[in-house]
């Protein structure tokens, strides 16, 4: 028997489902806080401080690899929005619509490449259509056409990277339990076994050497010359020994039978083919002599 043993995928506050576009007008950044990072922060580290401290980000990026790879995914983004001349109603959508891709993407760990870019492509219309309340024309054509080439470029071209970046790890733990036999111990009891035998002295360890070679020479100095008697196996052992001899006997057994009917059946179609090729050479034989009387 046997058990199994894995961690989760996703974590708890990602989406599982195939979320439902909206418009991202001033959902994650207020005007505010798209003023400062339009026009206080003038350098890139400026840049990425500034939105560490509005996404609560800044500590986070210090410890996690994951955090810091969605700052560096945002500040890049503020700095395309910045070089477009966008407004600041539309660094907030874009801002989140590129925010609401990036969550998709990580919300299962399988593929899901084409769901995602259907809901970009909806998002995009949301936002390039006036049709209130359902959606507003934000960008313009030559917007959207822009906006769509660079999450393409910057987004789309390393879709896999960053579902291997934020998918959790799983560890398979197998347990095996058979009858009669005590279980294995847990990894942890080992290593601290291990850890507790590091701290021998030297003296110890002369000391076990020398009755290693005192049981050595014990050995060597026996009239069979051997290296002494085998130590008795323990019931447990020797049930398993029985368990595994009963079960390789019944198997080569099983093999002999299926060797055996095998073997039958060539011989049988074999004898039919040679019957088969008599019968065919009398045939002709028969024929041979009445076209010669």
């Amino acid at each position: 028997f046997f058990t199994m043993e894995t961690d989760s995928l996703v974590g708890d506050k990602r989406m599982t489902a195939s979320p439902k576009a909206r418009i991202c007008t001033w959902v994650d950044l207020s005007l505010t806080d798209v003023e400062h990072l339009l026009r206080a922060s003038e350098t890139t580290e400026a840049l990425q401080q500034a939105l560490g401290d509005i996404l609560r980000l800044g500590d986070a990026a210090a410890s996690s690899k994951q955090a810091l790879i969605e700052l560096d995914l945002y500040t890049y983004a503020i700095l395309f929005a910045r070089k477009q001349d966008f407004s600041a109603d539309q660094v907030s959508a874009f801002f989140t619509m590129l925010k609401c891709v990036h969550c998709m993407c990580i919300s299962t760990p399988f593929d899901n490449f084409q769901e995602t870019f259907q809901y970009f492509k909806e998002l995009l219309l949301k936002h390039s259509v006036n049709r209130p309340p359902y959606s507003t024309c934000l960008f313009s054509i030559s917007q959207v056409k822009t906006v769509s080439n660079y999450v393409l470029a910057s987004y789309f071209k390393h879709f896999k990277l960053y579902k291997y970046a934020f998918t959790k790890r799983v560890h398979l733990n197998l347990k095996f339990s058979y009858p009669g036999v005590p279980d294995s111990p847990e990894p942890s009891e080992v290593e601290e076994t291990q850890e507790g035998g590091v701290d021998t002295t030297a003296e110890d360890q002369l000391e076990e050497e020398e009755g290693e070679k005192d049981t050595e020479n014990e050995g060597d100095a026996s009239p069979t010359g051997g290296g002494g008697e085998e130590q008795p196996l323990s019931p447990e052992q020797q049930h398993l020994k029985q368990l595994i001899a009963s079960t390789l006997t019944d198997k080569m057994k099983e093999l002999q039978v299926a060797v055996e009917r095998e073997m039958g059946d060539q011989e049988k179609k074999l004898s039919e083919r040679i019957c088969a090729l008599e019968a065919t050479a009398e045939g002709k034989s028969k024929s041979k002599n009445k076209k010669g009387k």
